[in-house]
C-alpha cells in the first residue's frame, strides 16, 4: 500500500501511478486480456510492466508490421478482430533519467508507426515531424 490511513483506508501505487490493489499484491492475476482492455494508459503501462512487455507481446501473438523512428506498429487478433497498436518511448525523460515505454491502441487503417503517432495528436504524417520532443 502506498498510503494507509488510521481507519484502514488506503491506496496502492506503482511509481506514482494509482492502481488497483491486485496489480501490486497479486500480479499473477494480470492477464493480456486485462491489459488490452484497460482504458487508462498509465494503468495499462504498469500492468504491462508487471506482466512483462515482451511476454505480453509474445502471449498476444503480436505481429510486428512496421518500425520506424516513431515506434513499432503491431497487430494482434483479439476476439476474432484485428487490432493495431503502436509501441513508443516517451520523449520526455523521467526525473531519474529513464524513459517510459507506452503501448497505444490505434486505428485499423494506419500503415506506419509514424502515422499512428501523428494521428494520436490529430495530425497527418506531413504535419507531424518534430525535431525536438519535450
Amino acid at each position: 500500500m502506498a498510503m494507509e490511513f488510521s481507519d484502514g483506508y488506503g491506496f496502492y501505487a506503482w511509481h506514482g501511478v494509482c492502481v488497483p490493489e491486485r496489480i501490486i499484491m497479486q500480479p499473477e492475476t494480470i492477464t493480456v486480456q486485462g491489459i488490452v482492455t484497460e482504458t487508462n494508459a498509465e494503468i495499462r503501462r504498469v500492468m504491462m510492466f508487471r506482466y512483462g512487455l515482451d511476454r505480453a507481446l509474445l502471449d498476444l501473438g503480436a505481429k510486428l508490421l512496421q518500425s520506424d523512428g516513431y515506434g513499432d506498429l503491431y497487430q494482434i487478433i483479439l476476439d476474432g478482430q484485428a487490432q493495431k497498436f503502436v509501441r513508443v518511448v516517451n520523449g520526455t525523460p523521467e526525473p531519474d533519467g529513464t524513459y517510459k515505454d507506452y503501448v497505444i491502441p490505434v486505428w485499423a487503417d494506419v500503415e506506419t508507426a509514424h502515422e499512428a503517432v501523428a494521428r494520436t495528436y490529430g495530425r497527418t504524417i506531413a504535419a507531424y515531424a518534430p525535431e525536438l520532443r519535450t
